[in-house]
């Protein structure tokens, strides 16, 4: 079976793409942050040292973006 083109994403990039500063992600993926945000994607780590890079599959970063435009669409229309 085929898997679609995939591409990771570094942080910068995730940042770049949704908007956001690079702090205000990692907070929003620490589950110790009064911003923690459960319905953003987990970062993948490229190894399994401590040091090891982390991205963020771009697909996932796409559908999270797609939900936030969807829920924002339903409270403008009172849903």
């Amino acid at each position: 079976m085929e898997h679609p083109p995939r591409r990771f994403l570094r942080i910068n990039q995730v940042s770049e793409k949704v908007g956001l500063s690079k702090s205000t992600l990692y907070d929003r993926v620490n589950k110790k942050s009064k911003w923690y945000d459960p319905s953003f994607p987990a970062g993948i780590r490229l190894g399994s040292g401590p040091t090891s890079p982390v991205v963020w599959l771009e697909s996932d970063i796409d559908t999270w973006m797609d939900a936030q435009i969807e829920k924002s669409m339903r409270c403008a229309n009172g849903h």
